[in-house]
């Protein structure tokens, strides 16, 4: 995932020059390994990253943190499990988080990307 600024509010886009924020860990990538659909927001001066991976057909959401939006650190481990029976129990993907009242929610796809569901932070 990369980075593109606007100074024209939306019209038009320009690559950052920091290239990739987010780089396929090592450990965990291969051939093939896709990352997507990032939902970002800022937090108490902390860029927080949801996101999309796939070590090649199977998405599951994963996470990221910086401090000036461009340099990410991001967990090897999913931050949603698939469940053992269900629409959502091979992979889920495209993460949007609201924040209502006192709930931290992720809306999200399930199985070949069919449905929405929600999960909750706890």
């Amino acid at each position: 995932m990369a980075l593109a600024v606007s100074k024209d509010d939306g019209h038009t886009f320009q690559p950052h020059p920091a290239g990739a924020l987010i780089n396929v860990l090592p450990e965990i990538g291969c051939p093939g390994s896709v990352s997507s659909k990032p939902f970002v927001e800022v937090h108490d001066g902390i860029f927080r990253m949801w996101f999309s991976f796939a070590r090649r057909t199977s998405y599951h959401i994963h996470y990221a943190e910086s401090t000036d939006g461009i340099r990410f650190k991001w967990l090897p481990d999913p931050v949603l499990d698939v469940v053992p029976s269900g629409w959502d129990r091979q992979m889920n993907c495209y993460p949007f988080i609201l924040h209502l009242d006192s709930q931290t929610l992720m809306y999200y796809d399930g199985d070949e990307f069919a449905g929405i569901g929600v999960a909750e932070l706890v």
